[in-house]
């Protein structure tokens, strides 16, 4: 009898250790997105929509292994986990007991009951119970530590790994160890976990769904980061995989270069797990993304005072058109001038899709979008070229997106940098005009939003060519001659020594100007002695085209501008070739107008895409461009410095990965 019993109780052990192992799967792979966002990860920036937008490992919804507590409503749960805690009270066999206890304690957890779950755990006399039991409590620990954002203590209570642990307990610790280290923005080594657990599977379906998690990180992580871990990775499943994101990130958008990366790929590692599950996804999903319309309609106004300026973005979407096209494509572009239709855009753009339109890029003006914006179901999507301040709770349609050149947008993109590189305090000299004061407000909102302290704020009159008097005002010089003034008179002497002192407490100044002004404050701050401290401006301080001797006043000027722009010089843009050939004496006046035509054009078919995949970019002329939430393109700009009086490419650092605040 006693080793029938015996037979009969382990029987009951390992029941229980299968099931606690599929009551965890994939319990620690979804942890995080319960939480938000990782508090040790480094954070996104540059691209506030998207930043930000990591999604944590999601692969539990789809595990076939997923308990029926899963999807159980809470009551259920806690109704489940009270029975089990019933039947322990009363089980003779203490062992047994403990088991049913733990298996309360998993529920709970996946009910996010973590005060009780933690209650029940804290009654459990870790020294009773049998070793591979020992790991299931030490599991559970973590998890609760995962639950409470605690990444280092998860990482300190979770069991070591050894191979004579029973192999469903082998993936869960490598799944829950994965997860802290995501939390902790330690994703080389969460994936390193991830691709752990691919040698211990055989179902085909739970294979696919930790492939699915290990892409799904591979996906949110920045190029530049893949590159940096691809040299670090060690053996060949984890590097074939970061290779793959490197593929992914560089060519998806382009059929050719994809396919031909994807067979180099495949020679170098032919034994790849991603061979059986990602591959075939990722050549469907190639297939889907590129959606060109055939019929597009352009609406622009062509006439009046922002005609040639319209004429410009109709121009560089033309130079796209037949860039891309070179005689074989069947896509037609039909232009409508909205100057001659008055504030009737609504028609228009009715006309349009009459007309057989499938897709409409425009208008411009503001008030013609904030019409169309109003239109609940567009029959036919629309990219439309100016941005709108969309409030908290308001929703444009759906496919309806804005897509525009803001200096608001630049504004915050020179905030997000500056506190990227722990600048937190900062003066701003902004031009006396409503240009200014939104470019200062935009500035103001996003800098304060991400910690920043703006410690003055000074206009200028832009007419004028002495900036002394504002300039002395910002550097606290005013308030010193001040004080030289008052004391000069109390003491009642003739001379006075006197050398005024700036202000020192600035990280940097935020200047807002065109090219005439910011060659005029560089040298005049020089004047005042600060030339010491750090200048950021927006594109609009540089004109565009290499002119060192005028530039060199701006030296030291830190600012960021579209690729077109800062890579005009090397002559290897074949759109600026062709516009340069066509209209040479507009490229300079119009530089960025023609590149928000080009992209706008070739961005057309990806809109849908990118926003559902908010952690992509589009390379484009304007910058790299993503999607919101709010159908907005996000510009991610490049940055320069003036060096002897040129435009010099900073190394980009990754400044998107800073902190977003939504």
């Amino acid at each position: 009898m006693q080793i029938k019993y015996k037979f009969i109780n382990n029987i009951i052990y390992l029941s229980f250790v299968v099931l606690l192992t599929l009551a965890f799967s994939g319990y620690a792979v979804s942890q995080t997105s319960r939480m938000g966002k990782a508090p040790g990860s480094k954070p996104r920036m540059g691209n506030p929509q998207s930043d930000d937008s990591d999604e944590d490992f999601n692969t539990s919804r789809q595990n076939r292994n997923t308990t029926q507590s899963d999807s159980q409503s809470k009551k259920q749960k806690t109704d489940t986990a009270q029975s089990l805690l019933e039947q322990a009270r009363t089980e003779r066999n203490p062992e047994k007991a403990q088991q049913q206890k733990l298996q309360a304690v998993r529920i709970l957890i996946g009910g996010q009951f973590y005060d009780q779950a933690r209650s029940i755990l804290d009654e459990i006399s870790l020294a009773s119970l049998a070793p591979s039991m020992r790991t299931v409590y030490k599991l559970l620990q973590a998890e609760l530590a995962l639950a409470a954002q605690q990444p280092e203590k998860a990482l300190a209570l979770a069991p070591k790994l050894s191979s004579s642990l029973p192999q469903g307990l082998r993936i869960q610790s490598h799944k829950t160890r994965a997860a802290i280290f995501r939390q902790m923005g330690k994703r080389l080594e969460s994936l390193r976990e991830l691709t752990q657990i691919e040698s211990l599977i055989s179902d085909s379906t739970e294979l696919a769904s930790i492939h699915q998690s290990i892409w799904n990180t591979l996906q949110q992580l920045p190029l530049k980061e893949l590159r940096k871990y691809s040299t670090l990775a060690g053996g060949q499943s984890l590097s074939g995989w970061l290779q793959l994101g490197i593929i992914y990130k560089v060519s998806i958008l382009s059929p050719t270069d994809f396919q031909a990366k994807l067979s180099v790929w495949r020679s170098k590692y032919p034994q790849h797990q991603a061979q059986k599950t990602i591959l075939s996804m990722l050549a469907q999903e190639q297939k889907n993304i590129q959606n060109r319309p055939e019929r597009l309609a352009l609406l622009l106004p062509l006439k009046g005072r922002i005609g040639r300026s319209a004429a410009a973005i109709r121009d560089g979407l033309l130079t796209a058109h037949f860039a891309s096209s070179k005689g074989r494509n069947k896509i037609t572009v039909r232009i409508y001038d909205t100057s001659t239709h008055g504030k009737n855009i609504r028609g228009l753009y009715s006309l349009a899709v009459k007309e057989g339109a499938q897709f409409v890029i425009g208008p411009l003006r503001k008030s013609n979008v904030k019409q169309l914006a109003t239109i609940d179901a567009l029959p036919v999507p629309v990219l439309a070229l100016n941005n709108l301040e969309i409030k908290p709770g308001e929703k444009v349609p759906s496919n309806f997106f804005l897509f525009g050149l803001s200096p608001e947008d630049e504004a915050r993109q020179i905030a997000e940098r500056a506190i990227f590189e722990n600048k937190t305090r900062a003066i701003a000299f902004v031009p006396d005009s409503r240009w200014g004061g939104r470019v200062l407000a935009a500035f103001t909102k996003r800098y304060k939003e991400l910690g920043g302290d703006l410690l003055e704020k000074t206009k200028y009159l832009p007419s004028v060519s002495d900036y002394s008097r504002p300039l002395k005002k910002l550097l606290n010089l005013d308030e010193a001659e001040a004080r030289h003034k008052s004391l000069h008179k109390l003491l009642r002497v003739k001379t006075l020594a006197f050398e005024a002192r700036r202000r020192q407490d600035a990280d940097f100044i935020f200047i807002a100007a065109f090219p005439r002004q910011a060659r005029l404050i560089g040298p005049q701050l020089r004047y005042h002695n600060a030339a010491d401290i750090p200048l950021y401006a927006t594109s609009h301080a540089y004109q565009g085209v290499v002119d060192t001797a005028r530039d060199a006043d701006m030296n030291n000027l830190i600012f960021c501008d579209t690729p077109w722009t800062l890579n005009a010089a090397d002559g290897s843009n074949p759109f600026q070739a062709t516009i340069n050939k066509y209209w040479p004496n507009k490229i300079i006046d119009f530089a960025r107008l023609y590149a928000l035509g080009v992209d706008a054009y070739n961005v057309t078919p990806y809109l849908k895409w990118l926003r559902a995949k908010p952690y992509e970019r589009y390379s484009g002329q304007t910058g790299r461009l993503s999607v919101d939430n709010n159908n907005r393109i996000r510009r991610a700009l490049t940055w320069a410095k003036i060096i002897k009086g040129k435009a010099v490419i900073i190394q980009e650092r990754l400044v998107e990965n800073a902190k977003s605040v939504r």
